[in-house]
Protein backbone atom coordinates (compact mmCIF):
# COMPACT_ATOMS: atom_id res chain seq x y z
CA UNK A 1 0.00 0.00 0.00
CA UNK A 2 1.46 3.42 -1.04
CA UNK A 3 1.51 6.34 1.32
CA UNK A 4 -0.67 8.86 0.65
CA UNK A 5 -1.21 12.28 1.74
CA UNK A 6 -4.69 11.98 2.49
CA UNK A 7 -5.24 15.85 2.84
CA UNK A 8 -4.30 16.10 -1.18
CA UNK A 9 -7.68 13.07 -2.31
CA UNK A 10 -10.50 14.51 -3.14
CA UNK A 11 -13.82 14.30 -1.84
CA UNK A 12 -15.43 10.59 -2.91
CA UNK A 13 -11.98 9.34 -3.35
CA UNK A 14 -11.30 6.18 -2.13
CA UNK A 15 -8.63 5.13 -0.21
CA UNK A 16 -7.54 1.90 1.56
CA UNK A 17 -6.71 0.82 5.28
CA UNK A 18 -6.33 -2.42 6.91
CA UNK A 19 -9.10 -3.21 9.80
CA UNK A 20 -8.18 -6.57 11.33
CA UNK A 21 -5.27 -7.07 8.49
CA UNK A 22 -7.26 -6.73 5.37
CA UNK A 23 -7.95 -3.65 3.51
CA UNK A 24 -11.24 -1.99 3.24
CA UNK A 25 -12.44 0.89 1.23
CA UNK A 26 -12.76 4.34 3.08
CA UNK A 27 -14.34 7.51 1.62
CA UNK A 28 -13.04 10.54 1.48
CA UNK A 29 -16.28 12.64 2.67
CA UNK A 30 -15.05 15.99 4.00
CA UNK A 31 -11.60 17.94 3.45
CA UNK A 32 -10.98 20.69 5.97
CA UNK A 33 -13.78 21.78 8.87
CA UNK A 34 -17.35 21.95 6.89
CA UNK A 35 -18.40 24.51 9.28
CA UNK A 36 -16.09 26.71 11.84
CA UNK A 37 -19.67 28.12 13.27
CA UNK A 38 -20.53 24.27 14.15
CA UNK A 39 -17.55 22.35 14.84
CA UNK A 40 -13.96 23.61 16.61
CA UNK A 41 -10.53 23.58 15.36
CA UNK A 42 -9.44 19.56 15.87
CA UNK A 43 -12.49 18.47 13.34
CA UNK A 44 -9.91 20.40 10.52
CA UNK A 45 -8.52 17.22 8.55
CA UNK A 46 -9.70 14.39 6.28
CA UNK A 47 -12.86 13.18 7.14
CA UNK A 48 -13.45 9.51 6.13
CA UNK A 49 -16.67 6.63 6.19
CA UNK A 50 -15.67 2.90 5.89
CA UNK A 51 -17.66 2.05 2.60
CA UNK A 52 -19.05 -0.89 3.64
CA UNK A 53 -20.35 -2.45 6.98
CA UNK A 54 -18.06 -4.01 8.87
CA UNK A 55 -20.19 -5.51 11.54
CA UNK A 56 -23.76 -4.35 13.33
CA UNK A 57 -24.58 -3.64 16.55
CA UNK A 58 -27.02 -2.38 18.46
CA UNK A 59 -26.61 1.31 19.91
CA UNK A 60 -27.28 0.33 23.60
CA UNK A 61 -30.33 0.74 26.08
CA UNK A 62 -30.07 4.66 26.83
CA UNK A 63 -30.27 7.72 24.34
CA UNK A 64 -26.53 8.69 25.29
CA UNK A 65 -24.01 8.35 22.25
CA UNK A 66 -21.24 8.82 24.97
CA UNK A 67 -22.36 5.88 27.23
CA UNK A 68 -23.43 3.54 24.16
CA UNK A 69 -22.23 0.38 23.66
CA UNK A 70 -21.44 1.41 19.80
CA UNK A 71 -19.40 4.24 21.26
CA UNK A 72 -17.62 1.44 23.59
CA UNK A 73 -17.10 -0.57 20.23
CA UNK A 74 -15.79 1.86 17.98
CA UNK A 75 -13.70 3.51 20.39
CA UNK A 76 -12.32 0.08 21.86
CA UNK A 77 -12.86 -2.91 19.97
CA UNK A 78 -12.76 -1.52 16.18
CA UNK A 79 -10.32 1.12 16.78
CA UNK A 80 -7.74 -1.55 17.92
CA UNK A 81 -8.82 -3.42 14.97
CA UNK A 82 -7.05 -0.73 12.51
CA UNK A 83 -3.71 -0.71 11.00
CA UNK A 84 -1.23 0.95 14.13
CA UNK A 85 0.47 3.31 11.60
CA UNK A 86 -3.12 4.73 10.76
CA UNK A 87 -4.07 4.97 14.38
CA UNK A 88 -1.07 6.97 15.09
CA UNK A 89 -2.67 9.57 12.74
CA UNK A 90 -5.90 9.40 14.05
CA UNK A 91 -7.36 12.52 16.04
CA UNK A 92 -9.59 12.90 18.63
CA UNK A 93 -12.23 15.88 17.32
CA UNK A 94 -15.31 17.12 19.39
CA UNK A 95 -18.08 16.93 17.15
CA UNK A 96 -21.57 18.13 18.72
CA UNK A 97 -24.27 16.18 19.45
CA UNK A 98 -28.40 17.04 18.82
CA UNK A 99 -28.18 17.39 22.58
CA UNK A 100 -25.93 20.04 22.54
CA UNK A 101 -27.75 21.77 20.03
CA UNK A 102 -31.37 21.12 21.61
CA UNK A 103 -32.48 21.20 24.99
CA UNK A 104 -32.73 17.36 26.48
CA UNK A 105 -36.41 18.08 27.15
CA UNK A 106 -37.11 18.73 23.83
CA UNK A 107 -35.32 15.85 22.40
CA UNK A 108 -37.92 12.76 21.11
CA UNK A 109 -38.33 9.56 23.00
CA UNK A 110 -35.76 7.31 21.61
CA UNK A 111 -37.61 4.34 19.57
CA UNK A 112 -38.42 0.98 20.94
CA UNK A 113 -37.72 -1.83 18.39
Amino acid sequence: MANVKLGTKAVGSIVKIKVNGASKDFIVVQQGNPNTSTYDSSCNGTWLLMKDIYTTSTFGNNNSYKDSSIHTYLNGTFYNLIDSNIRAAIKQVKIRTRTALVPAAALPPAPTA
